[in-house]
């Protein structure tokens, strides 16, 4: 008969780390933070938001202000069209920039091309194509990799 181990610092460590939260987003938070450890990285997920589905591709930080970048400049009638450009470059670099964050320090999921599905006063539901969405991941009910099925 073999006697197990006993427990290391390294694996009380690890079970704090991995330890289940509220809402289940550890496993959410983790994806994230490879997805938010390279701008080549993306991948497909969707969630529930108030309410709401939102799908879509999420992206490094830095990537999704380049592309806020690219809608702005095709704001040319609005009175700050120019100076709003530069302010999201700003954010893109210091993004770009940034370490990696840890899982834990994760507050945001950016979303690229992303697909909002809510119901409508009238019961039906409203399909929005977005080019830049956010979601705060405190506000995420409920999550799965991939897109849902396209009908």
């Amino acid at each position: 008969m073999t006697v197990p181990e006993s427990p290391t610092a390294d694996d009380a460590a690890l079970s704090a780390r991995v330890a289940p939260e509220p809402g289940g987003l550890l496993a959410l938070r983790l994806l994230l933070s490879v997805i938010y450890s390279d701008e080549r990285n993306a991948y497909p997920i969707t969630v529930v938001v108030d309410g709401a589905i939102v799908s879509g591709l999420v992206v490094h930080p830095a990537v999704w202000y380049r592309a806020l970048i690219e809608q702005a400049r095709g704001q040319d009638e609005l009175r700050a069209a120019d100076a709003i450009p530069g302010l999201f470059e700003g954010l893109a670099e210091h993004m770009a920039e940034a370490p990696p964050p840890d899982a834990d320090d994760i507050e945001t999921i950016f979303f690229g091309k992303a697909m909002v599905t809510s119901p409508r006063a009238t019961g039906q539901m409203a399909y929005e194509e977005i080019a830049c969405w956010q979601v705060k991941l405190s506000h995420v009910s409920a999550w799965t990799i991939g897109l849902p099925p396209s009908g």
